[in-house]
């Protein structure tokens, strides 16, 4: 498993890393400064298990908790889940604690158990490594979310304090993650915060990705609610970041954000995880506009619509094409699970089972 820490703070460092750490090596992405070997990240939490759920299955599902009501009453639903995403290829899978805020607890009374269920989101994630027997070779970032409602500015109504109090309970409760992924944030300020409290808790070594949310901001253009993506990229860069990334929009406004990314990331990693649902104004948005239950189509004026046109392949494509631009990281976010990760890594050759054929051909390449 990677040390945390070893922080890598270039192409050359991150190389060195993955060979004293015994990781596969595959071809890189892209020639060049921003080159580096393919990773395969999960896919989405809370709306895998609100299928698995609508299924039959054994899991907590809750609206208002999202999949922190899994966490609560059906622990081992995430475990499966994880170990789902663990055959299906993942190099790095993220802990079950996005919802695991005030925000969210508060509404059931359990906002005194943040820290708790965040060590169980972590513990979770390492038995299913285990599980699988992937220890030392899957990584677990440790999912850092907003401390607010998804695409919205936490820092627009909670004080500084306040958020640093409540990333703090949070980043205790994550202690033993490889990587802390903070992520879906709209803002370069809310960002800057969580890296921030990533550091004050973990220090200077803890290996530290920030994805953003991006929005569309014109036929071709993308960016933060309070920057461009070029000083989103520089406030990661001067975090100490390994990597920027973007998430939980359409894989083709992932593509844009990569795109404009790669002109200024030097030696960071560039990724991206995009969802399944419509692109559609989210100002206004509330996860209780969204349908209950998979599939039921009872969603609230405002609520995501289901795209149609997305299939795993149409899914795994508009991936791979972040990868061939030079990325290096690609996985999903909502709506994308493991059927579609596994198809991913098959069509893009990334993955710990592209790790394993690659290792084939090399033993069978020294046996010749």
């Amino acid at each position: 498993m990677p040390e945390p820490q070893v922080v890598a703070r270039n192409a050359s460092d991150l190389e060195l890393k993955r060979r004293k750490l015994g990781e596969p090596q595959l071809a890189s992405s892209k020639s060049g400064s921003n080159a580096h070997s393919p990773l395969l990240l999960d896919g989405g939490c809370g709306l895998e298990l609100k299928r698995r759920k609508t299924r039959g299955e054994n899991v907590a599902y809750d609206l208002q908790l999202f999949s922190t009501a899994a966490l609560r009453e059906t622990p081992e639903a995430i475990r499966q889940l994880h170990r789902d995403y663990v055959r299906a290829g993942c190099d790095v899978i993220t802990t079950s604690s996005y919802a695991v805020t005030r925000f969210y607890l508060d509404r059931c009374g359990d906002g005194d158990r943040v820290e708790e269920l965040a060590r169980l989101s972590v513990e979770l994630a390492q038995q299913a490594v285990a599980d699988e027997g992937a220890t030392g070779r899957v990584a677990i970032a440790a999912s850092v979310p907003p401390l607010g409602e998804s695409y919205h500015v936490a820092s627009e109504v909670l004080e500084p304090a306040a958020m640093r109090a409540q990333y703090t309970e949070l980043l205790r409760g994550l202690k033993g993650a490889d990587i802390f992924l903070c992520e879906t944030m709209a803002s370069k300020k809310d960002a800057n915060m969580a890296c921030e409290c990533v550091r004050a808790v973990h220090g200077t070594s803890a290996r530290l990705w920030v994805s953003y949310n991006p929005q569309r901001k014109g036929p071709h253009a993308v960016g933060l609610r309070d920057c461009s993506i070029k000083e989103a990229v520089q406030a990661a860069s001067a975090a100490g970041a390994e990597a920027v990334l973007f998430n939980c929009v359409t894989p083709e406004l992932i593509k844009l954000a990569i795109d404009e990314a790669l002109q200024h990331a030097g030696s960071l990693r560039v990724g991206g995880y995009g969802n399944f649902w419509e692109e559609q104004d989210l100002s206004g948005w509330t996860m209780a506009l969204n349908e209950s239950c998979s599939g039921c189509g009872d969603q609230k004026s405002g609520g995501m619509v289901v795209r149609q046109d997305l299939s795993a392949e149409q899914y795994a494509a508009l991936a791979q094409s972040w990868l061939q631009a030079g990325a290096s990281i690609a996985g999903g976010c909502c709506g994308i699970g493991p059927p579609e990760i596994a198809t991913l890594g098959q069509i893009a050759s990334i993955g710990t089972g592209a790790h394993n054929h690659a290792d084939r051909e090399a033993s069978q390449q020294q046996s010749d």
